[in-house]
């Protein structure tokens, strides 16, 4: 099938996914999500659209549930995606370990050209080949339960979380020291220590 009917057929599966989603632009979006996630931080909607010639997949806004659902659409309707462009805040655990899930089975790439922070590096981390944009940014910060969670519950979700990134390649001095930022903080590292860690593969035009 030619790339451009390829297109055109990822376009009409992703705009239907949602309510809302704009016709013909391959994008799905969702209003807001009630309420916050664990850290108090209203979640955005996110936005998901396909290249035209269908291999790049951008994911842009909160990482919330549902959206491991219409990035697995979004892939089965594009099967030549090679690489997922990252722009979000953060979000959710689940839905961030389930896309990474993914990314991981498929062997893609991922490429971040403005700020991943928060649990949207877990998604990065999977990528086969990881590339940060000049000037783009990766933030991070341990879990959050929420107010008045055991601390042995939050220190288990942070080991879990931790054991991803090391399997992904990921020094664990560098992710422990990651994990031990406030979940109401953000630690943004420099480009020196991100390589050292091997957390990027490269940086473009570098």
């Amino acid at each position: 099938m030619p790339a451009i009917l390829k297109w055109i057929a990822a376009s009409l599966v992703i705009a239907v996914l949602c309510s809302g989603a704009a016709k013909g632009q391959g994008f799905a979006s969702v209003p807001p999500e009630p309420g916050a996630n664990p850290s108090g931080v209203q979640i955005p909607p996110y936005r998901l659209s396909v290249s035209p010639d269908g291999r790049t997949l951008t994911i842009s806004g909160g990482i919330r549930f549902g959206l491991e659902r219409d990035v697995a659409a979004a892939l089965a309707a594009a099967p030549g995606v090679r690489t997922v462009v990252l722009a979000s805040p953060g979000g959710r655990l689940g839905p961030a370990d389930d896309v990474a899930q993914m990314v991981r089975r498929r062997g893609l790439d991922t490429y971040v050209a403005s700020q991943c922070s928060s649990i949207c590096t877990e998604i990065f981390a999977a990528g086969r080949h990881r590339t940060l944009g000049r000037g783009a940014r990766l933030g991070f910060h341990g879990a959050s339960l929420g107010a008045g969670a055991p601390s042995q519950a939050v220190s288990a979700v942070n080991r879990q979380m931790m054991d991803r990134y090391v399997a992904a390649g990921v020094d664990r001095g560098f992710i422990e020291r990651a994990a031990s930022v406030s979940p109401r903080g953000i630690w943004f590292p420099t480009v020196s220590q991100l390589r050292a860690a091997n957390v990027i593969t490269a940086v473009a035009g570098r």
